[in-house]
């Protein structure tokens, strides 16, 4: 890349460590270009911009993995205190029927004289209202983190709710391998091959190691990457045997 060049950068909100887009650069330049030869600036420029994208989903996908640990407490909290109304609720609502049958044995009173039904109406609107917070207070909860009474508790939500595939843990291994898979496709696109593994595995763990993951073994990044390569060569092998059935 000529000198004074620079990759754009993405506005999203979201901001990546003061010394990313440095530590990129010069890790393009160490491990990528060298082995490229000529390539046209523009063509750098967007896999820079591709690149940059790449880490601006991860760290995301981060952030959004320690907000569910953040809120599962509070959340739970809430589902518990839902869960003690219903209940008292659901207390209230026998004492009424009790009250009712000694109402009816009333012989004294005129027939319609006692009422019940608009109180137990509204007890029964609020026992579905606090029923509903308790599912969806499960619901809200990450898959992975749902004691098992929230299990079943979180499939009667009314809502629809979505949350990160990968369990919540700090530094996700889940989440570590599929950024080098994304990683590798980007730049296997950008090289067509022409780059030596080692030097790829060097860039994907100094690039990750750059998002703030700590020291990223690059023999770690091999195995995931030899790994990847294998499952693809798989599926396109059985991609092809279908085509021929």
């Amino acid at each position: 890349m000529k000198s004074g060049e620079q990759t754009s950068s993405l506005d999203n909100g979201h901001q990546l460590p003061e010394d990313f887009r440095h530590n990129l650069t010069a890790s393009l330049a160490q491990h990528i270009l060298p082995e490229m030869g000529g390539v046209r600036v523009t063509k750098v420029a967007r896999l820079a911009n591709s690149l940059e994208a790449i880490a601006e989903s991860i760290s995301k996908f981060e952030e959004n993995l320690a907000l569910e640990r953040e809120a599962e407490r509070e959340v739970r909290m809430s589902r518990v205190r839902s869960g003690r109304a219903k209940r008292k609720i659901e207390h209230s609502l026998k004492f009424l029927d009790d009250a009712e049958v000694i109402g009816m044995n009333m012989k004294e009173l005129r027939p319609g004289f006692l009422n019940f039904q608009p109180a137990r109406k509204a007890l029964e609107q609020l026992e579905k209202k606090f029923s509903d917070l308790e599912s969806t207070g499960a619901a809200l909860i990450h898959p992975d983190l749902r004691k098992a009474s929230e299990k079943s508790l979180a499939t009667r939500t009314p809502y629809r709710l979505s949350h990160p595939e990968f369990k919540p843990t700090p530094k996700s291994q889940k989440l570590m391998h599929r950024a080098v898979e994304m990683l590798d496709d980007e730049i296997q696109k950008f090289t067509s091959g022409k780059v030596p593994p080692r030097h790829v595995n060097k860039f994907i763990a100094e690039f990750l190691h750059s998002l703030g993951r700590g020291t990223v073994d690059v023999a770690n990044v091999k195995t995931i990457r030899a790994r990847y390569h294998e499952r693809k060569r798989s599926a396109e092998t059985a991609d092809v045997s279908g085509t021929h059935r």
